[in-house]
């Protein structure tokens, strides 16, 4: 075994081998793959040998249940980076280990879904709101946590399924500066403290009310005082993305390199439908689906020798009023981060589908009487879903249709009026750091938004155009005709973009984009 022995190590008291190059242990099922992706410089030949090594190793684990971990209190592997700061559970569970439950993990929120799921914990903590200066009146953490942080772990693997954090007692270094870590901690903690008492707003009289001195961003932006019917948990729960089915492990639009991700589930139907995923959910479930679909689509139609040059140059320069910008929009984003812009999207669809027919409190925003027909159309079209070999499903036709309601909305008095608005509100509160996003984080936001708005304008001019040439073959012209008497995709954008794309400093009309580009604007200067 002199090939294998260069590049790994058997570790038979653990049931695993060992890349001394990469600093993992491969799955030993997995080690032709391995050699393959991260070993290209060795020769075939050699691969061979080393899969061969390996195959006659005996005892191996081939399962994620039949790895043999060390003790918790067990020094460092040395060969294995160690995690700091991760989550351990403690709670007690059949067949448990002394100590209880151990499962890590690296943030909050997904111990807390574990201590949920597997142990069926409820979070006692009361819900809080933000105080004057910014300061979060809830504690930093729930009375009646289950689990233990700070603590130091290793993994073996880096597949999904394998990935699994095991205890270890802290490195030798860790343990001589803890007394120091402590007590830098402490100080950094009550000088904020201080400065937060220090902060008080400062009160300055005018006009027969009193104002103060507040974070220009916010109140810029007017999110709290939009949002103050809601508490923090609420707001996360609107947005919160549905599962696929009855899954639990992850969301359906998290993002993966596996394309399947985002493609909808030919198969689920009324009947998969269970007490922990109401049938509400199936069908948000559904339009999340149809509405990522449709932005894949119209990123297809964004691009020159689909709907030529001059309808995306002008769709990408109404925003700063320039009446020559030569620079066309670009629409060639990379699939990981269409994904990304997609979740925003989603999250906004979230929103609406869960309040706009709340009574009380009754949602903040006021749906126009075209987007609640828009709306409802949406909703039907994903109760019974038709299948249908066109990639225009009727579901993806009604949520095209629906983002274009809301995008084409003509404000009134207040921003807030519309749902677009009022749903990037919430998306400004982060839950994870309990606090509002200051612009740094925020604008890019903003950003994915406009990009997705862009490529549906485009997307549906294209549309528009296909329809009209279509009508006009349906009444006698020829396909020349046709072609040449429709509207072109240049006419049609350049009518939707004066309409509601373009910032009303450069004489467009109040509509919600006019507003996230004028927020965007003021974000990136201050």
């Amino acid at each position: 075994m002199p090939h294998f022995e260069s590049h790994f190590e058997h570790w038979p008291e653990y049931r695993v081998i060992f890349c001394k190059t990469c600093r993992f242990c491969p799955v030993p099922s997995q080690i032709t793959r391995h050699l393959r992706d991260h070993h290209g410089h060795v020769s075939a030949a050699i691969q061979r040998q080393i899969v061969e090594a390996v195959q006659q190793i005996p005892d191996l684990a081939q399962q994620p249940g039949q790895v043999r971990y060390p003790d918790p209190d067990t020094p460092p592997i040395p060969e294995l980076g160690v995690i700091e700061n991760a989550f351990r559970c403690t709670a007690p569970r059949n067949n448990a280990t002394e100590g209880g439950c151990g499962y890590m993990c690296l943030n909050i929120k997904s111990m807390q879904r574990h201590c949920k799921e597997q142990h069926g914990w409820i979070n006692v903590q009361k819900r809080g709101r933000m105080g004057r200066g910014g300061r979060d009146t809830r504690p930093p953490q729930t009375p009646n946590r289950i689990w233990v942080d700070g603590c130091f772990g290793q993994q073996f693997f880096r597949v999904d399924k394998w990935k699994k954090i095991f205890p270890v007692a802290a490195p030798e270094s860790a343990r001589v500066t803890v007394d120091e870590i402590v007590q830098r901690a402490e100080r950094q903690l009550a000088a904020q403290q201080k400065a937060i008492e220090e902060f008080r707003p400062h009160e300055v009289m005018g006009h027969q009310e009193n104002r103060y001195e507040v974070n220009g961003w916010l109140e810029r932006a007017g999110w709290a005082s939009h949002l103050a019917r809601y508490t923090w948990d609420e707001l996360e729960h609107f947005v919160a993305i549905p599962r696929r089915k009855e899954e639990v492990t992850e969301e359906v639009t998290e993002e993966s390199e596996n394309e399947d991700d985002t493609q909808v589930d030919r198969s689920s139907s009324s009947s998969t439908t269970s007490s922990a995923f109401p049938r509400v959910e199936v069908e948000l479930w559904r339009a999340c689906q149809s509405t990522i679909r449709v932005i894949q689509a119209a990123q297809k139609s964004s691009h020159p020798d689909v709907v030529g040059l001059a309808a995306l140059q002008y769709v990408n320069r109404r925003e700063t009023g320039q009446k020559n910008s030569e620079k066309p929009f670009y629409g060639r984003q990379m699939g990981k981060t269409i994904r990304k812009y997609s979740r925003h999207w989603v999250r906004i669809l979230c929103y609406v589908w869960r309040t706009h027919d709340d009574v009380e409190p009754p949602p903040p925003y006021k749906l126009t009487d075209r987007q609640r027909r828009c709306f409802q159309a949406l909703e039907e079209s994903v109760q019974s879903p038709v299948p249908t070999t066109d990639r225009r499903t009727p579901a993806d036709q009604a949520c095209l249709a629906w983002w274009m309601s809301l995008l084409d909305h003509a404000l009134g008095d207040h921003q807030y009026d519309s749902a677009l608005v009022s749903d990037m509100a919430v998306l400004g509160w982060d839950g994870g750091r309990g606090t509002w996003q200051p612009a740094t984080t925020y604008t890019p936001t903003i950003s994915a938004v406009v990009t997705v708005a862009r490529m549906l304008i485009i997307h549906q001019a294209r549309q528009e155009r296909q329809a009209q040439v279509q009508r006009l073959r349906d009444v006698g012209r020829t396909e020349d005709e046709a072609d040449h008497q429709a509207p072109t995709h240049f006419a049609l954008v350049q009518k939707m973009v004066r309409r509601f794309m373009t910032m009303t400093t450069f004489d467009g009309a109040p509509s919600p984009m006019s507003f996230l580009l004028s927020l965007r604007t003021y974000g990136f200067v201050i």
